[in-house]
């Protein structure tokens, strides 16, 4: 009942160091960041919802998160939060001079809110550097890592903001970097996306991972450069166009009852298609519609995906940082936590790591960050793709991951 009670109290409080922190928006005189830092404290003991809330703020949650990397604001900031509760205080505490006990209760808070923002160290006047983390419109549908990087960045001196491809108001020379990360709707669009990152590149920033490597990924047909490498790649027939009654064949040709037909240039698994020697002729009109003029490919149905999974190994600047297992849901083959999928956490094997590795040589030219995903096929490890536009690296799944990205960015950044 009382950890209830001084839950209500806090939040209320953290609450009201908001108010202050708005008010101060608008009138120069009031110390808004220091306000705002106070609240996030508090919410930090109260409430994770409000504390995650003013984080991802559109408006101070730059600001604060550098506070959480760094935990300190400038003398000026604290001067001027002295000088507000002392006169709004002193104010009150005068009016109320005929109530005792409420102005012994103001001259408590008051001392704790200056004791509070006294402490606090003080920061040396840095200019932070600036990186664009480049996503999309729209991310409702989608679950997001990219954020976890903000504090590690942060304290490391690098600012980052988040900012759509498709936002034609940008001038990219405002920052050092762009790393594309969630602009998972680029399928749609190809072209246009291609166009944006040639523009990025054009400019004065440094886009990462560079255009030349996004041009040779986007389209699925690089697997073909990967195998002539010596990486060993899942079996796959490719196509120009879209003809059904070519299907029958396929089946044929793998020697198996169940393939997966999909587009070269595609994402989140959209327009992939998972057939049933049995059951596919009653997709016709949806394979028809949904494949037409597309360069394809089709590839047996490699079951270890939905009875032991996919595996996924991340590489930051060429050195190994983290594994993951993605298991699809009952009933379905695709292992994106959008579908349903069950992702984990494991240590790979040697054998794991040596085909990771061997698909990584394959890349023509170094890069901040790869994704490697295999599959275990006949006791081997099956190359199914290499992600280097927009893999989701899912920071969430490895404590240090964020952190290893950040180093091995400003890293490559120092080099440039």
């Amino acid at each position: 009942m009382k950890k209830g009670i001084k839950k209500i109290l806090l939040t209320t409080l953290g609450l009201f160091f908001v108010m202050l922190g708005a008010i101060g928006a608008v009138l120069p005189i009031m110390p808004t960041t220091v306000f705002l830092i106070i609240a996030l404290w508090i919410f930090s003991k109260s409430s994770r919802r409000f504390h995650k809330m003013l984080l991802n703020n559109k408006w101070f949650g730059s600001g604060l998160r550098q506070w959480e990397a760094t935990k300190t604001i400038s003398r000026g900031s604290k001067k001027k939060a002295v000088l507000i509760i002392v006169l709004s205080f002193g104010v009150s505490i005068v009016i109320l001079h005929h109530r005792i006990g409420l102005q012994l209760m103001l001259v408590g808070i008051a001392l704790t809110l200056l004791t509070i923002i006294w402490t606090l160290k003080e920061s040396r006047e840095i200019i932070m550097r600036k990186c664009a983390i480049l996503t999309m419109d729209k991310l409702d549908d989608f679950i997001v890592y990219d954020k976890k990087i903000d504090i590690p960045m942060a304290s490391l001196g690098w600012q980052t903001s988040h900012i759509s491809w498709h936002d034609k108001t940008i001038d990219w020379n405002q920052f050092e970097a762009v790393i594309i990360r969630s602009t998972w709707d680029y399928q749609d669009d190809a072209e246009a996306f291609m166009q944006v990152l040639s523009d990025i590149e054009q400019s004065k920033t440094i886009l990462l991972n560079s255009l030349a490597i996004a041009q040779w990924n986007i389209n699925k047909n690089y697997l073909r450069e990967v195998e002539g490498k010596g990486a060993d790649v899942i079996p796959t027939i490719w196509l120009e166009e879209f003809d059904f009654s070519d299907i029958a064949r396929y089946f044929k040709d793998f020697k198996t009852d169940q393939i997966v037909i999909k587009p070269t240039v595609s994402a989140n698994s959209d327009n992939t298609f998972w057939l049933k020697k049995d059951t596919y002729s009653a997709q016709e009109k949806l394979l028809s519609e949904s494949l037409e003029n597309r360069q394809l490919m089709v590839q047996p149905f490699i079951s270890a995906i939905v009875e032991e999974g996919e595996y996924s190994l991340f590489y930051f600047a060429g050195k190994y940082s983290h594994c993951i297992l993605k298991t699809p849901k009952q009933g379905d083959f695709r292992v994106q936590e959008e579908h349903g999928g069950i992702l984990q956490s494991i240590k790979p094997s040697k054998d794991l790591l040596i085909a990771g590795n061997k698909a990584l040589q394959a890349i023509p030219e170094e890069v901040l960050y790869a994704r490697i995903d295999l599959v275990e096929h006949e006791g081997v490890y099956k190359l199914m793709e290499i992600e280097l536009i927009e893999p989701s690296l899912y920071f969430n799944l490895d404590e240090k991951a964020a952190e290893r990205f950040s180093e091995a960015f400003v890293d490559w950044m120092d080099k440039i």
